[in-house]
């Protein structure tokens, strides 16, 4: 089938990001519906923009920032970060905000792993690992890495990595050999043959369950090769450059899941033990890039021959968040509670899901409806995870630890 690159299709930027939300999908769409993570590594401020908590005594809110709702969803608003508003107005609809997400960890490597598998301890999966690895067959990147974090334990081959200086695509086209510094020496016939039986015992017997002969398996690798001319591969650019690679990858069939991280206005980091007012810079360069997300998508057409914002669901979200209290450096440490935003396909949009009690810790809620309840759950990684496996069509019972999914937000 034969794939119409940028087709415009005239929907309107301010309005519904998904006009079919009112739809009902069938547990088929769910299993095609694609996900681009984002992933802010170092700990965001959620009082930048999520948690607008000026009535709480202990947290130490932006000054000059106010409270504001637009689309359904409270944040805070600041004059320095008209895209965030702008973002909200026109999209807060088709958006769900989940704010108090416990990571139970205040080191970052363990906070990153909790938030990306649930779990503390190695041999897991991520969770856009296993919603690749449970994508069609055919998908030649099912999960593409063009940055950021990916823990693979079982499902290693639903990975594919650009490599931070364009690795993957310098051994496409050869020049990692023809150009490199290292002396190379093409492999003998008695060599070649093994590799080729190595190639093949991979390929019958990897997790994805192929049982494709060899001759399948070349054509694969000769198929993505002519099409990965029509993409940039390297893994570097700005937070739209590398969105737009993952887009690339979701409109030509490539994929189901992509990640990029974004570190931030200028690299600087979200880690702000020091001068916290960066994390308002970098929420302006986030909204902005997100905004030209979903106007790329709607103006892209994927392999079903409708607009890319029919069938992709964007997580945006970081593994912890950052104190209450102002430190003696100006900045913030930090703290064991964050948030995270969905927005697109499958998500019932327009709602703010947990809340920040007294103390700053996250509020339970009942999953079924998403509301604040006193006798509900409070909300964790794992429930995290089940939402976005539940929103796969993934057995989220399985992968989550039987963690339930925040059914409030999943449209029915």
């Amino acid at each position: 089938m034969a794939i119409s690159r940028r087709n415009f299709l005239g929907l309107s930027a301010a309005g519904a990001l998904f006009p079919h939300q009112l739809l009902a999908l069938s547990p088929e769409e769910a299993s095609r519906r694609k996900f681009l993570f984002i992933y802010c590594r170092g700990g965001w401020d959620t009082t930048y923009c999520f948690a607008p908590e000026f009535d709480n005594n202990i947290i130490d809110m932006e000054v000059d920032s106010t409270a504001a709702e637009a689309g359904g969803i409270a944040f805070v608003d600041h004059e320095t970060r008209p895209s965030v508003r702008a973002f909200f107005e026109r999209y807060g609809a088709s958006t769900a905000v989940i704010n108090g997400i416990e990571v139970r960890s205040i080191a970052h490597e363990k906070a990153q792993q909790l938030m990306f598998t649930g779990a503390a301890s190695p041999g897991y999966d991520d969770w856009p690992t296993v919603i690749g690895h449970f994508g069609e067959s055919s998908l030649q990147l099912p999960h593409v890495n063009v940055s950021g974090p990916t823990y693979a334990a079982n499902f290693q081959d639903a990975v594919v990595r650009l490599g931070s200086a364009g690795q993957l695509s310098t051994l496409l086209n050869g020049t990692s050999i023809t150009e490199g510094t290292i002396p190379v020496t093409l492999p003998g016939a008695a060599i070649q043959t093994l590799e080729d039986q190595f190639v093949l015992n991979r390929a019958l017997s990897g997790s994805r369950g192929f049982d494709e002969s060899y001759s399948s398996v070349l054509s694969h690798l000769n198929e993505f090769g002519s099409i990965s001319s029509q993409i940039d591969l390297v893994a570097s650019g700005s937070l739209k450059e590398r969105v737009s690679t993952v887009l690339d990858c979701f409109e030509l069939g490539l994929s189901r899941c992509g990640i990029v991280q974004y570190d931030g206005l200028q690299d600087l980091g979200w880690d702000t033990h020091g001068g916290n007012e960066i994390q308002g810079w970098h929420y302006e360069e986030l909204f902005d890039a997100l905004i030209a997300t979903v106007e790329s998508l709607q103006q892209r057409v994927g392999p079903t021959g409708q607009s890319l914002s029919e069938d992709v669901c964007v997580v945006v979200f970081s593994e912890m968040g950052r104190h209450p209290k102002i430190n003696s450096h100006r900045g913030k440490d930090h703290w064991t509670f964050t948030s995270a935003m969905l927005f697109g396909s499958g998500v019932s949009g327009g709602r703010v899901v947990g809340g920040y009690d007294d103390m700053f810790y996250g509020m339970p809620v009942d999953l079924a409806t998403g509301d604040l309840y006193s006798e509900g759950s409070r909300l964790s990684d794992k429930h995290f995870g089940a939402t976005l496996l539940a929103l796969a069509g993934v057995d989220w019972q399985e992968y989550s630890g039987g963690m339930q999914p925040i059914n409030g937000i999943i449209r029915p």
